[in-house]
């Protein structure tokens, strides 16, 4: 988690969350992140970009880098469906694309709702959580994006050998 690995308070979680699923995990982000939820778009491939980079796509003018959440969370690859979508999601100063699995819906947590990993959780690396909610009898994971989208020293030694620095 963040803040030196002390628990999250409830007033540190945001007000309203958007949830998205990714290989059957329920996911979210603050709303307030959210810049748009679009269909998917031809990806241009990068060159020397980690393995959970697709690469980038042209938004407004400007061209915004896309991590497959998948690679990023080292899980089953599969072929983009229907339900498919892209996360346009801001982080610091940058915008980010982020391809998720489908999009679910936006709520409000409840005082109630917050939760913990459960020790022998694998899923997803805890470096990626920010905090856990319990909410309808299941689990949603609300995501600590600039983990998510900066290098790390846990990513995959092939993407060690193709890259250096922070390139999303």
């Amino acid at each position: 988690m963040e803040n030196n690995d002390k628990p999250l308070g409830f007033t540190d979680i945001p007000k309203k969350l958007m949830t998205f699923r990714v290989q059957g995990q329920r996911l979210a982000v603050s709303i307030n992140r959210i810049k748009d939820v679009m269909r998917m778009v031809p990806i241009e491939k990068l060159e020397g970009a980690p393995h959970y980079c697709e690469g980038t796509i042209e938004l407004r003018g400007s061209r915004l880098p896309v991590i497959d959440l998948r690679k990023r969370f080292f899980l089953d690859i599969q072929e983009w469906s229907k339900s498919t979508r892209l996360l346009v999601v801001k982080v610091q100063s940058r915008l980010v694309g982020m391809i998720v699995d489908s999009v679910d819906e936006m709520f409000k947590p409840e005082n109630q709702e917050l939760g913990e990993l459960p020790e022998n959780y694998e899923a997803i690396d805890p470096m990626f959580v920010q905090a856990v909610l319990e909410r309808d009898d299941e689990r949603i994971i609300l995501l600590n994006l600039v983990s998510v989208t900066e290098e790390t020293p846990r990513m995959s030694r092939e993407a060690e050998d193709t890259t250096s620095g922070d390139l999303i």
